[in-house]
């Protein structure tokens, strides 16, 4: 009896059960991290995206589609702090809305520039809505392209 048991005992070190994926994020070739980064939700994109500069740079590669998108500055930048707010809707349904609105703190306008930038960069807009003067524009320094369906601009944001 004490010897069946041993051999058990022996059996049971030497049986191994892997998992199916003997591998960790890092490892993954970038065409699968794509892939996966295309079925993930907004709020883990930019989750993912503070991982590390190589997770940013693929999420930024990658567009997101929403329904309808905004962004509203209010407020002179020379007088008073600009205020601003952007608006998303994920779903047509009009089911999945995100708002996000600046900090009024110096130290963050910087990255609450980027996270304009990210949004603008990766989003595929069926409505985009935008209202701010031009000095907000011109410190924002975005040079890429928003793609929207349909673009609403503000009367007073207009250039001539």
């Amino acid at each position: 009896m004490a010897s069946t048991i041993e051999n058990l005992a022996k059996m049971t070190e030497n049986l191994s059960i892997e998992p199916v994926y003997n591998t960790n994020w890092c490892d993954m070739p970038e065409e699968l991290k794509r892939e996966c980064i295309g079925k993930m939700g907004f709020d883990e994109r930019l989750a993912l995206r503070f991982t590390a500069k190589t997770e940013r740079s693929l999420v930024n590669s990658e567009n997101f589609m929403f329904h309808d998108g905004g962004f509203y500055m209010h407020g002179n930048h020379d007088y008073i702090p600009a205020s601003w707010c952007i608006y998303l809707t994920l779903d047509k349904e009009n089911q999945t809305k995100k708002n996000y609105k600046n900090t009024n703190d110096g130290e963050r306008v910087k990255s609450d520039f980027e996270f304009i930038k990210f949004i603008w960069g990766v989003g595929v807009f069926e409505t985009f809505s935008i209202s701010c003067d031009l000095s907000f524009m011109e410190e924002l320094n975005y040079t890429g392209k928003i793609t929207a369906k349909n673009v609403v601009i503000a009367e007073w944001c207009r250039i001539d």
